[in-house]
């Protein structure tokens, strides 16, 4: 374990067929993204996938320890983040002083 603090992580893997339009992996691409365009990157997301319940996005959440308001990629990405601009997709989302979200995503 590198960082005592945080702990052991926790991985599944999930096989399907790529091409099939009912789920997306989201590796590093939203944490590199300046915060201004997370809401496209959230319209994008829902057009691509399937409708719910069954469209997934599976996802690789980080950084999620990285200060908040730190200037420059990658930005922290916590789990808050992704649920409530997918939540909200093209809508823009309050965020607080300490760059933190302000909404429930439920």
């Amino acid at each position: 374990m590198q960082d005592e603090k945080v702990g052991k992580g926790k991985v599944t893997f999930i096989q399907g067929d790529f091409f099939n339009d009912t789920w997306l992996k989201e590796i590093r691409f939203f944490c590199a993204l300046n915060p201004e365009l997370y809401p496209k990157w959230a319209l994008q997301h829902t057009k691509l996938l399937a409708p719910l319940p069954t469209g997934n996005l599976i996802y690789l959440e980080s950084p999620h320890h990285k200060d908040p308001l730190a200037p420059s990629p990658p930005f922290t990405s916590p789990s808050k983040a992704y649920m409530e601009h997918l939540s909200h997709p093209s809508e823009k989302i309050s965020y607080n002083n300490k760059g933190l979200i302000n909404a429930d995503p439920f």
